[in-house]
């Protein structure tokens, strides 16, 4: 399938974090797992999939992010997905190109 170990660069992903909250994250107590701080796909640096995804119609990030429970990853999903969730769905999704 692919995607790799990180989808952005870590020292890019401190930098955005360190500059909208301060500190870039910090390791869950109970499984060990690094999540950095919550932000927006948008404010993401550019993303570098490597290996590609392959024939996949949604992946998460290998990436956590967020802070206490509040704990997620990044997800890509394949355009004519999108477009049906977010048909379903126009308060909770929107599709948003991958740049």
């Amino acid at each position: 399938m692919g995607g790799g170990d990180a989808w952005v660069d870590e020292d890019e992903l401190r930098a955005v974090a360190v500059a909208e909250h301060g500190t870039a994250g910090a390791t869950c107590p109970v499984c060990g797992t690094w999540r950095w701080m919550p932000l927006d796909f948008d404010e993401l640096p550019p993303l570098r999939i490597e290996p590609p995804l392959g024939d996949v119609d949604i992946a998460a990030s290998p990436e956590w992010f967020g802070d206490g429970w509040s704990a997620f990853r990044q997800i890509l999903v394949r355009r004519e997905l999108a477009e049906i969730i977010a048909q379903v769905s126009p308060r909770d999704f929107r599709v948003r190109p991958v740049t």
